[in-house]
């Protein structure tokens, strides 16, 4: 059993220390000029989002290592868990590996070898099935551009719920669209204080929801498959 308030406090001081940081920023702001602290707002503006980003990577994996540490067969996780932990099997059934068997008899009938994949796989089937859930780490992929899509994406990944993702899509998108156009050069207009402040506040409640997902989801253990 994994300790929920073990990850609850995690996750916490992930946020905390990324909080104090986006607002000590905005604090500076307050007591600059007019002009200067429209202009200082872009970078407060750019180190919120990096810390939206780092939140929820790290939160991510901290879920990953969570399910991880459960140490539960492969057999009594739900079929998201199982996914994600076969994501690399996944990838060589899709693959170009030859079969042994094949190998030298026909090695350029590609529809042959796939067949031999998936055979092994199959016959592979119960023994992989009894093996402990290893989630690997780097199937959390922000991308350096963590649009809602994105977000989803990663949330489906770790079998987590996403909907709580759609009220908070249009700041989000509003976020990465002005990162960009500041970080490309494209944007070099201030930020009006009000702007800001519907952002920072949206983009917070991202990372909290995200944090409150993740507690949820490890407090119910709802990874692992309810007893038939």
């Amino acid at each position: 059993m994994v300790d929920a308030l073990a990850v609850r406090e995690v996750l916490e001081n992930e946020l905390e220390w990324r909080v104090a940081e986006v607002r000590a920023l905005r604090n500076h702001a307050a007591g600059l000029e007019d002009a200067a602290r429209a202009q200082f707002r872009r970078a407060v503006l750019l180190m919120l989002y990096a810390h939206y980003e780092g939140f929820c990577k790290a939160a991510l994996l901290e879920y990953v290592r969570a399910i991880n540490g459960a140490r539960a067969a492969c057999d009594d996780v739900v079929p998201a868990i199982v996914a994600g932990a076969w994501s690399k099997i996944f990838v060589a059934l899709a693959g170009d590996q030859k079969s042994k068997v094949f190998k030298a008899i026909l090695p350029e009938d590609a529809s042959l070898h796939t067949l031999a994949r998936r055979r092994e796989f199959v016959e592979r089937l119960d023994e992989l099935l009894q093996e402990e859930v290893q989630f690997p780490e780097d199937v959390v992929d922000t991308d350096s551009n963590l649009w809602p899509k994105l977000l989803r994406r990663n949330l489906y990944l770790v079998g987590l719920p996403l909907e709580w993702v759609d009220q908070y899509e249009g700041a989000v998108k509003r976020l990465l669209y002005m990162r960009n156009g500041i970080a490309h050069g494209a944007d070099r207009s201030g930020i009006a204080e009000q702007q800001y402040a519907d952002l920072e506040e949206a983009v917070l409640k991202v990372m909290d929801g995200l944090m409150l997902a993740i507690v949820g989801a490890v407090r119910s253990q709802s990874f692992i498959r309810a007893a038939e």
